[in-house]
């Protein structure tokens, strides 16, 4: 392919995408047009807003101002600077009529307002709810304090935290369980619901 090619593919992709508000960044870039599929390779970077989002690869499918999905693959990193919020993992799959997105290999979830990182075998994002759920081995870090749990669901506008499945929350030796745990982010409280267990170690 010739640098003349690839230069006047460059120049419609960015055209393309600015007039949609996005700003696109990558070393590489495969246009196919019957398909409307556009392939980027190399340090990916994709801004709207105060959205981003980078990774080794990423394909899109559809036009640029009006796609339909995404998929990501190696060191795949989500950034909303407006709420501090980091989505990252080794694959994702971002689906643009539901505002929904898959996060999967190693995928963890960074509050960095509230000082919280979540870690899973899975994550999604759902964008219109404001809201992210992990399943599989649920892995919460807060602060002093570490929470396990088989499901997770982060809820932006609640600011809370809903741990289900053999949920327990560890504070040094203190011990917390129960059926379901829920963690009130403003006010660092958690209220356990269902068959709650408690073992307190005196120092």
């Amino acid at each position: 392919m010739s640098k003349i090619f690839l230069l006047l593919l460059s120049i419609f992709i960015i055209s393309e995408a600015t007039a949609a508000g996005i700003s696109i960044c990558a070393d590489n870039a495969t246009w196919d047009r019957k398909e409307e599929v556009t392939t980027l390779t190399g340090n990916v970077l994709i801004t709207k807003g105060s959205m981003t989002i980078s990774a080794t690869k990423m394909k899109v499918l559809g036009k640029l101002d009006t796609l339909s999905e995404v998929i990501s693959e190696g060191k795949v990193i989500v950034k909303d600077m407006e709420k501090n919020v980091y989505f990252s993992g080794g694959y994702m799959k971002y689906s643009k009529p539901d505002e929904y997105i898959l996060m999967t290999i190693s995928p963890k979830l960074e509050l960095r307002n509230d000082d919280i990182v979540i870690t899973s075998m899975k994550m999604e994002g759902f964008y219109k709810k404001n809201e992210f759920v992990a399943t599989d081995s649920v892995k919460i870090i807060a602060k002093d304090t570490i929470a396990t749990a088989s499901k997770a669901i982060y809820s932006d506008n609640k600011k809370r935290l809903e741990l289900s499945g053999n949920p327990q929350v560890l504070q040094g030796e203190n011990k917390l369980s129960g059926g379901k745990i829920i963690y009130y982010l403003n006010e660092d409280r958690f209220e356990v619901i269902e068959g709650v267990k408690a073992i307190f170690m005196k120092k």
